[in-house]
């Protein structure tokens, strides 16, 4: 189509996502879509100082959220953390066994 703009049915909107600056993340590209009833949260964070081992390390908060709790694993070199989003909107990372000092980069979809 030349000159033409390109119409889609499927747009999404940007839910708010924060981040609290006592999360102390190196990294944060994460971001959160939303099309009708459909959501989707991308997580990419690091925090070089690493996730503290077994206790919850809230991430990001955001202003939509699923009715039930998701958790998603994440691997990477042999260390393990788990991603949460609850249902009040809070997004949070737990290291098992030891400090988690890789990326976290899970994706969670969900419906409100």
């Amino acid at each position: 189509m030349a000159n033409g703009t390109i119409q889609s049915d499927y747009a999404f909107d940007n839910p708010t996502l924060t981040t609290p600056a006592s999360a102390g993340l190196t990294l944060n590209t994460s971001f959160a879509q939303r099309k009708g009833n459909l959501c989707i949260l991308y997580v990419n964070i690091r925090k070089n100082t690493g996730f503290a081992s077994e206790q919850w390390t809230t991430v990001h908060t955001l202003d939509v959220h699923p009715s039930e709790l998701i958790q998603i694993s994440t691997m990477f070199n042999g260390q393990t953390a788990t991603v949460a989003l609850d249902t009040d909107g809070s997004v949070k990372v737990f290291a098992h066994g030891s400090a988690f000092t890789y990326f976290v980069r899970v994706v969670i979809p969900f419906f409100v």
